[in-house]
C-alpha cells in the first residue's frame, strides 16, 4: 500500500490540549492515483507503519467490500485479532442494532463509489459499547479505476453524548419557545394561566399541573384552575399546612420542593395521616413545587403532581423554576396590560371629549441633528376645530402648512430637548391663527415626542385689538381734541394775524399727527374764504390740497353744505369722482384722500374753518367726525 507525502493522521486533541484516543484521517483527492498497488513495495511498508503505530483506528476495503487492512489501533480497542477482523469479520464488533445499517451504508457508498459517514456503535474490548465515527472516501488507481475504500473510526462517545444533552436541551428550547410564543398572544391573566399550565402539564407528563397564588393572610392559597389528566381538579381555596407545615415552610422559605413519594418525605419528619389523606384525597402521590418569593413574601407557586410515586430529575425541577417565573412574569404582565387598557380608556374618553386642541407630535431632525420638521403622532377630534388642518395624523406640518414659520420648529425642539413644561401665545402668518397653548415631553428624550395642549384664540385676539384700538383711537383724539381747540381759539382771536394762522397749522401737523391742515377765514359776507394759510409734512405738496383765497362757497354746494355741519368728511367714494373736484379744480385730488372740516365761530357767528387730513388713508365716517 503506497501513499504520498501529503497524506496522513491528525490526533483529535480535547479542548484543553490533551489527547484522549480521536484522530482523523487526512486524505487528498486521490482520482487518478494508484494508492494501493497490487505488490509488496517500500511504501506499502511505510504505510504499515504510520497506521500502526498511531492511535487512530484506519482500516482499508476492496471492490467487494471486503477489509483488506485494519490497523493495530483497532485490535487493541476491539479486542479482535486481525485475522478475526478482515473480511467482514469487523462487524461483530458493532452493535447488533447497528449491524445492518452500518452494511447497507457501505453497499451503497461502494455502488455509488461516493464518500461516506456513519455513526454506530463498537463492542470495545472490555464490553463496553461506545459510539464512534466510521468515514470512508473512495480510492481510484493511476488509470482511475476504483479500487475501494480508505477510511478512519474514531471514538465519538463524549460527543455523542453531548449531542443526546444538547438535543434534550434543543427539546426544552422549543418547549420554551412554545410557551413563550403561547402566552405572547394572551390578554387576560386567567387565559395566561391556563394555557401555560395546560403546555406544562404535558411536558412534564404529570396528572395534575397548577399555578397557586397566595392570599394577602399568608395563610391560604388560590387555584384558579388547573390542568388534569386522569385526576379530579382542585380549583378552589386551601389552606396551606393542610399539607405539612414542614413542607409548607419550606415553600414559604423560597425553597423548591420534591417529594418522590408523600410517604417518604425528603425533609421533616414522616408526614401525619390527616396530612397523608388530604394527599391521597387529592389523588397525590408526588409533587415538585416552585416557590416564587417577591420582596421577601411568597406570592405564587407552581406545582406539578403524580399520582404514582415519581423520581423528580434535577433537569425537571430546573426547567420548572424556570417556567415558574416565566408564567408569573406573563401573569403580572397581564394584569397590568388590563390595568393600562383601563387607563388608556379613560385616557381616551378624556382626550375625545376635552374642548381643547390635543395632540403628540415627534420632532424630526436632519443628519447634523438640526431640527427641521415635526410629524403628528395622534390628534384629538378637537385638532381640526382649532388648527383646521385635516387627516393630519401621520403627516408632517410642512406637509400640512409648506410656509410654516420656523419659530414654531424651533420652539417644539427646545420643548422636546428639556424637562421644562412651556407655556406660550403665538400667532401662525401661515395659518391665519392665533394659539393659546402649553407643551411638555412625553416618553424618553430620544424619543423626541411632545404633548401639546392648545386653543384658537383668533377671536378672542381680534376683539382685544379691536379693544386696543379704540382706546388708542380714544387717547389719540383726546390729544387732538386738546390741540385744536387751543387752536380754536387762537384762531378766534388771531383775527387778521396770519402769523397766528399759519402757528395753529403747524401745531396740528407737528403735534397732532396730521398730514395736512389748513384755515380758511371768511369775509364779512360769510361766502368767501378770504385768508388761507396751510401746513404740510410735504410742504412741497401743500400748495396742491388747499383752496385758493378767496374762493366762493357757494360755487360748491357740497363744500358749503358740509362747511355749515359742525364737523363734516369730505371723501371720494370708491369709484366715483366727486362733483367739487371740477369745482376746485386747483385741488390735487388723487392726494387729497380724505379730509374733516370743523366749522369755528365767534360769538355765534361763522368765523371761518379749520380742515385737516389722517397721515394714513380711512374711511372716515359721519359719526368718526363729530367723535
Amino acid at each position: 500500500m503506497s501513499f504520498s507525502a501529503a497524506d496522513g493522521v491528525a490526533p483529535l486533541a480535547k479542548g484543553d490540549g490533551h489527547f484522549d484516543g480521536e484522530h482523523l484521517l487526512i486524505m487528498p483527492d486521490v482520482k487518478g492515483r494508484k494508492t494501493m498497488p497490487t505488490g509488496p513495495g517500500e511504501s506499502d511498508e511505510r504505510f504499515r507503519v504510520m497506521a500502526n503505530t498511531a492511535p487512530a483506528m484506519l482500516w482499508v476495503t476492496d471492490t467487494e467490500h471486503a477489509c483488506t487492512f485494519l490497523s493495530q489501533r483497532w485490535c487493541d480497542y476491539t479486542g479482535q485479532t486481525e485475522t478475526q477482523a478482515l473480511g467482514f469479520g469487523w462487524l461483530d464488533a458493532l452493535h447488533p442494532d447497528d449491524r445492518a445499517q452500518t452494511m447497507r451504508q457501505f453497499e451503497q457508498a461502494a455502488e455509488e463509489q461516493r464518500p461516506f459517514s456513519i455513526d454506530h456503535r463498537i463492542r470495545r474490548a472490555d464490553g463496553a459499547y461506545r459510539w464512534a465515527l466510521n468515514e470512508g472516501r473512495p480510492r481510484f488507481d493511476e488509470q482511475g479505476r476504483w479500487e475501494g475504500h480508505i477510511g478512519s473510526v474514531v471514538d465519538v462517545h463524549g460527543r455523542k453524548l453531548a449531542a443526546e444533552t444538547l438535543r434534550s436541551a434543543a427539546e426544552r428550547d422549543a418547549f420554551r419557545v412554545k410557551l413563550t410564543d403561547a402566552l405572547r398572544s394572551l390578554d387576560g391573566p386567567a387565559e395566561v394561566q391556563r394555557k401555560a399550565i395546560r403546555i406544562v402539564g404535558e411536558q412534564f407528563r404529570v396528572n395534575r399541573a397548577m399555578y397557586s397564588e397566595a392570599e394577602p393572610d399568608g395563610i391560604h392559597v388560590f387555584i384558579e384552575q388547573d390542568y388534569v389528566a386522569g385526576v379530579a381538579s382542585i380549583a378552589g381555596h386551601h389552606r396551606l399546612d393542610d399539607f405539612g407545615v414542614t413542607l409548607m415552610n419550606e415553600l414559604r422559605a423560597g425553597r423548591t420542593l420534591a417529594v418522590d413519594d408523600i410517604r417518604a418525605p425528603p425533609t421533616g419528619p414522616p408526614l401525619k395521616e390527616p396530612e397523608l389523606k388530604a394527599y391521597e384525597d387529592l389523588g397525590i402521590r408526588a409533587f415538585a413545587a416552585v416557590p416564587l418569593i417577591k420582596e421577601g413574601r411568597l406570592v405564587a407557586y407552581l406545582e406539578l403532581n403524580q399520582a404514582e410515586p415519581r423520581t423528580w430529575t434535577a433537569e425537571e425541577l430546573m426547567l420548572a423554576e424556570e417556567v415558574a417565573e416565566r408564567i408569573w412574569t406573563a401573569v403580572v404582565r397581564a394584569r397590568a396590560e388590563v390595568a393600562l387598557r383601563d387607563s388608556e380608556r379613560r385616557y381616551r374618553t378624556l382626550f375625545n371629549s376635552i374642548q381643547e386642541g390635543f395632540c403628540i407630535a415627534e420632532v424630526l431632525y436632519d443628519t447634523t441633528g438640526t431640527p427641521v420638521d415635526y410629524r403628528f403622532i395622534e390628534t384629538n377630534p378637537a385638532f381640526e376645530q382649532h388648527t383646521g388642518l385635516l387627516n393630519a395624523e401621520g403627516k408632517t406640518i410642512r406637509e400640512l402648512v409648506p410656509d410654516i414659520e420656523e419659530q414654531w420648529i424651533e420652539l417644539y425642539h427646545r420643548i422636546a430637548s428639556t424637562e421644562e413644561h412651556i407655556k406660550y401665545e403665538l400667532k401662525s402668518e401661515a395659518m391665519g391663527r392665533w394659539f393659546d397653548a402649553e407643551g411638555f415631553r412625553i416618553g424618553d428624550p430620544e424619543s423626541h415626542r411632545i404633548a401639546l395642549l392648545f386653543s384658537d384664540v383668533t377671536e378672542r385676539k381680534a376683539a382685544e385689538d379691536a379693544r386696543h384700538e379704540r382706546q388708542a383711537s380714544v387717547e389719540r383724539l383726546n390729544r387732538v381734541y386738546a390741540v385744536l381747540s387751543g387752536i380754536n381759539g387762537l384762531i378766534v382771536r388771531a383775527g387778521q394775524r396770519q402769523d397766528l394762522l399759519e402757528e395753529a397749522c403747524r401745531i396740528a401737523v407737528d403735534r397732532a399727527g396730521f398730514s395736512l391742515a389748513w384755515t380758511g377765514l371768511l369775509d364779512e359776507s360769510g361766502e368767501r374764504l378770504s385768508t388761507v394759510r396751510w401746513a404740510a409734512k410735504a410742504t412741497d405738496s401743500g400748495s396742491r390740497l388747499v383752496p385758493s383765497p378767496g374762493a366762493n362757497l357757494r360755487q360748491w354746494p357740497e363744500l358749503n353744505a358740509l362747511f355749515h355741519d359742525a364737523a363734516a368728511p369730505i371723501y371720494p367714494p370708491k369709484g366715483e369722482i366727486p362733483r367739487w373736484q371740477e369745482q376746485m379744480p386747483e385741488l390735487d385730488w388723487q392726494e387729497y384722500q380724505a379730509c374733516i372740516v370743523l366749522q369755528l365761530k365767534l360769538s355765534e357767528r361763522k368765523a371761518g374753518c379749520f380742515a385737516y387730513t389722517p397721515a394714513m388713508p380711512r374711511r372716515l365716517t359721519r359719526q368718526r367726525c363729530y367723535y
